[in-house]
């Protein structure tokens, strides 16, 4: 299984945008988004085009986002991704050091990348009721607890990451696909409870 239809695959600078997502009907969707982080507004800008205000509107129609880190990429807070309430896609390239607070309440995510950015930790990660895919290439991820309340999982990508156990996988019943090239495992007899890998 690769990248849904429509989602770049490997890492891309800047942001891109895919289809555009249904916005959720709100009474503030031509108020100002008040974005936080000046960096984050000004790769905004550039990448798609923005040239007045920013509307919450604009980030609701978002689906689809791709942030890899730049050379003028030094301010690392992305805590301004909870306001595109309706990306379905998130890709992170080189973050750094991850919060995964910055991706609290985007419920509509179906597809994440979280490579190459310091992520530690998939317990630390919030609910997405309806994550199907999932990549965590080059993290240094070290155990799998907490990936059992993503129970829509069928993609899940835990290359050259330290993993040595993978017994937490057997949770996610519907997985079709697991890749762990440059794991530490050596025990795989979790995934014999996994009937549709």
């Amino acid at each position: 299984a690769g990248p849904t239809e429509g989602i770049t695959a490997g890492p891309t600078e800047g942001i891109t945008v895919g289809p555009t997502a249904t916005p959720t009907p709100e009474p503030n969707a031509d108020a100002d988004a008040e974005l936080s982080n000046p960096e984050f507004e000004k790769m905004l800008r550039e990448q798609l085009g923005f040239t007045g205000e920013i509307l919450n509107r604009d980030l609701w129609q978002t689906a689809h986002l791709v942030l890899a880190r730049t050379n003028e990429w030094k301010n690392h807070d992305l805590s301004d991704l909870k306001k595109f309430r309706n990306l379905e896609a998130l890709e992170i390239y080189d973050a750094e050091e991850f919060d995964p607070s910055w991706i609290e309440g985007l419920a509509n995510i179906s597809y994440l990348e979280i490579s190459s950015s310091g992520l530690s930790s998939i317990a630390a990660m919030p609910e997405l009721p309806r994550l199907q895919t999932l990549y965590l290439r080059d993290d240094p991820i070290t155990e799998l607890s907490g990936i059992e309340r993503y129970g829509e999982l069928t993609f899940l990508d835990i290359t050259r990451d330290p993993i040595g156990d993978i017994t937490p996988v057997a949770s996610l019943k519907k997985l079709r696909t697991l890749a762990l090239t440059g794991c530490g495992v050596s025990d795989f007899s979790a995934l014999c409870e996994l009937p549709a890998l």
